[in-house]
């Protein structure tokens, strides 16, 4: 969902002072001028590019993507053709390809209103917001819902993956943490790593189970549910140096509810009681499905164990939680932008 200008904030501007260190240090050897592009930034960072200028390192290029790194959290730089991070600065080919000649030679900082990628300073024009915000939900409608969706979902875990055992006794053990009977830290230590590539399985797992705790949680007036997700996080938090720098930021993100696009869309779906036909839960699903190798799977599977809770603990199905209901709130703490569509 793509969001507007910030309303009543004034967007940065290129300064021309020599002495500022951004443009001091990021002008050297570089053939183009200094210049500012605009993209469409998730509002899950908009604190990070607030805050105060600080240095930031390369941690990956990809042809649709560009990592940095700053004060241990991570900001993607991506293409026309990536998805939609919840800590992404979407850009145009054009631009992303002028970021990505100079990344790799040059010095980066993030803050005072945006990016420094050497001479080229990346701000944000729009905003989305990537917590869905679902509204109060029934939670007879739901678990029916929830229903529905495992019914067209493909096996899980892929069979071929070499950690396929490991993530399935993972699984099993998170499924029991979620019930309230099984040991959150041993189980976080098993997952947090476990798998290949820039976000294995195991996090993407935690991290959809978080999410779902958070976002339908919330829809349901659940905060049994959102406080669990807080201590996920902070043993996720604890593991950190287990996994890769993105699957950690991400995991933090997620536990406040802000999830990659196509995930938000289709919690919004799941939630949606008169969906259209090309708004239904198979073509969402499918767009999530798309998503890496088998990262949008692992994120669904993680979803499903999340919201599956949250409903339960809603009509007191399970055991090891409470039954009173209790008070609502926005879901994830990120600061709500007034924007239009």
């Amino acid at each position: 969902m793509v969001r507007s200008v910030r309303p009543g904030r004034k967007q940065s501007r290129p300064t021309t002072d020599v002495t500022t260190p951004i443009l001091r240090q990021s002008t050297v050897s570089n053939a183009v001028d200094c210049r500012e592009i605009k993209g469409v930034a998730s509002a899950a960072i908009s604190s990070l590019l607030d805050g105060p200028a600080a240095p930031a390192e390369l941690i990956g290029s990809y042809p649709v993507a560009v990592y940095l790194r700053t004060a241990g959290r991570v900001i993607a730089l991506v293409g026309p053709e990536a998805v939609r991070l919840p800590n992404a600065i979407a850009l145009s080919g054009a631009d992303f390809a002028l970021v990505v000649r100079q990344a790799s030679t040059s010095a980066l900082h993030v803050g005072n209103g945006g990016v420094q990628v050497g001479p080229v300073r990346v701000v944000a024009a729009r905003w989305w917001d990537p917590v869905p915000r679902l509204g109060r939900v029934d939670a007879v409608f739901l678990a029916g819902r929830l229903d529905a969706l495992r019914a067209i979902l493909p096996a899980w875990p892929d069979p071929a993956d070499p950690a396929a055992d490991r993530l399935r006794t993972g699984r099993e053990a998170l499924a029991s943490v979620l019930a309230g009977t099984g040991d959150l830290a041993r189980t976080v230590r098993r997952l947090v790593g476990l798998g290949a590539g820039l976000t294995p399985a195991g996090d993407d797992l935690l991290a959809g189970a978080m999410a779902g705790l958070v976002v339908f949680g919330t829809a349901l007036e659940r905060p049994d549910a959102t406080a669990l997700a807080g201590r996920m996080r902070r043993e996720v938090v604890g593991q950190a140096r287990a996994t890769t720098p993105l699957a950690a930021d991400l995991a933090e993100h997620a536990a406040r509810g802000a999830l990659v696009q196509p995930a938000a869309e289709l919690c919004r779906v799941i939630a949606d009681p008169q969906p259209s036909a090309e708004n239904d839960l198979a073509p969402a699903l499918e767009r999530l499905l798309r998503i890496g190798h088998t990262s949008g799977r692992d994120l669904v599977e993680g979803l499903l164990l999340g919201a599956s809770t949250a409903t339960h603990s809603s009509s007191g199905g399970w055991p090891g939680w409470p039954r009173s209901g209790g008070g609502r709130g926005s879901p994830g703490g990120i600061r709500r932008r007034r924007v239009a569509e």
